[in-house]
């Protein structure tokens, strides 16, 4: 079974190899991170219709350890051997599933900020 974090990791990896031109990005953790957060403060912010300042700092600096452990050197040559002779089919699956989830991350995040700003404003 392909675990979604490491095929996630693979997408974004490939998408800031192509976009730097190639070598080893570093920007694919940060990315993963980002989408990683949303997630997190749209589910925070839509269970307490707030999103507090200890929460957002801490949930930050979870994720930084969680990266850095996580997406090491070695890993990520594992994770890039395994996922590096797809198909065809299977590559262009992927990539239509991980855009949609990025997207949807993101506009999540964006909903629930939106509902937090015109709630408090009321």
């Amino acid at each position: 079974m392909i675990n979604p974090l490491d095929y996630l990791y693979y997408k974004i990896y490939v998408a800031w190899s192509y976009i730097s031109g190639g070598g080893r990005p570093i920007n694919h953790i940060s990315a993963i991170g980002f989408i990683m957060l949303s997630n997190m403060y749209t589910v925070y912010i839509a269970i307490n219709k707030t999103l507090s300042e200890t929460f957002g700092i801490g949930s930050i600096i979870l994720e930084v350890i969680f990266c850095a452990i996580y997406f090491n050197s070695k890993k990520e040559e594992m994770i890039i051997k395994k996922f590096e002779n797809e198909s065809n089919k299977s590559r262009v699956i992927g990539n239509i599933i991980v855009i949609g989830y990025s997207l949807l991350s993101v506009i999540s995040l964006i909903y629930v900020l939106k509902y937090i700003m015109i709630r408090s404003n009321l």
